[in-house]
């Protein structure tokens, strides 16, 4: 085998390996780090097999077989992406705020013209907590701390169940009881960063709390992951809840737009999502209506 030949199968290898790596999450949270990726790898891996093709450096059967490998890796990004949408009357807006001083009044301008029930924030900070004034008709707020760029929080236009509130690193849970409805959960959560930082042991603190929680479940935060990873599905059933709506890409890496922000409710329930404008914050917001 050429040194050529050699070098563009050592390479292709590597990419498969790690786009099957991508699947692994359930093993280690490096398969969830790699599912970040996911989109990159196998475009990258279709483009280097397509070149190793055109140069003849490969079996035309064995690329053909690579390139149905990455079709299939590819099938539920494409999932994901396409799934219908149903509008509803029900309605969260999901905010990470970003930890920063900044002037709210953008922010709440836009809460305010959506008008959703529930709003789950991130990074909430003592200076930008002040946004709980500007938001008119929404009596609850409940805010618990979490790290040094801020807590999580919760403010809705129903009045909260008198000590339901759920505090934990990451996490605000808050029973809601909407007056023409039975009560449900509102719940905001911000996950650590991935694998090689501390989300995987944080998804398992989180699980028996969600697993707590009994009937309708409305969930948005920041999950600093992408909605087909391990650890996202492993809170989403964990809280019984489905995502709403097709994937928004919420936050710009310097290699793309990557969707970490996501929304969730009871499962059954359909939905349909928008992006809202940045504001202020490095993430855009994410309304769903369901």
């Amino acid at each position: 085998m050429s040194k050529i030949r050699w070098f563009f199968w050592c390479v292709a290898g590597l990419g498969l390996c790690a786009l099957a790596m991508g699947f692994a999450g359930v093993l280690h949270p490096l398969g969830d780090s790699l599912a970040v990726a996911r989109t990159w790898i196998a475009a990258g891996g279709a483009l280097w097999l397509g070149l190793g093709l055109a140069l003849g450096l490969g079996a035309r059967r064995i690329v053909a077989v690579c390139y149905i490998a990455l079709a299939l890796a590819m099938l539920p990004v494409g999932i994901a992406h396409l799934r219908g949408e149903a509008a509803g009357t029900r309605s969260i807006y999901q905010k990470n705020m970003l930890f920063v001083e900044k002037d709210l009044r953008p922010l709440a301008a836009d809460i305010q013209a959506a008008l959703p029930d529930v709003v789950s924030l991130q990074e909430v900070t003592e200076a930008n907590a002040q946004i709980r004034h500007l938001l008119r008709g929404y009596p609850t707020w409940e805010h618990c701390a979490f790290n040094r760029v801020g807590g999580t929080a919760i403010a809705s236009r129903f009045e909260a169940e008198a000590g339901s509130v759920i505090c934990a690193p990451g996490l605000t849970a808050v029973r809601l009881l909407p007056p023409d409805r039975a009560p449900f959960w509102a719940v905001s959560i911000h996950l650590h960063w991935p694998w090689p930082y501390g989300q995987g042991a944080h998804v398992e603190r989180l699980v028996p709390l969600l697993e707590g929680l009994e009937g309708e479940v409305v969930m948005g935060g920041d999950f600093n992951m992408v909605p087909w990873s391990a650890s996202v599905r492993r809170l989403a059933r964990a809280a019984g809840v489905s995502r709403l709506g097709r994937v928004r890409p919420s936050f710009e890496l310097p290699v793309g737009w990557v969707p970490i922000d996501h929304t969730f409710s009871s499962e059954k329930a359909r939905g349909s999502t928008e992006l809202r404008p940045r504001l202020g914050s490095d993430h855009m917001g994410v309304l769903a209506r369901y």
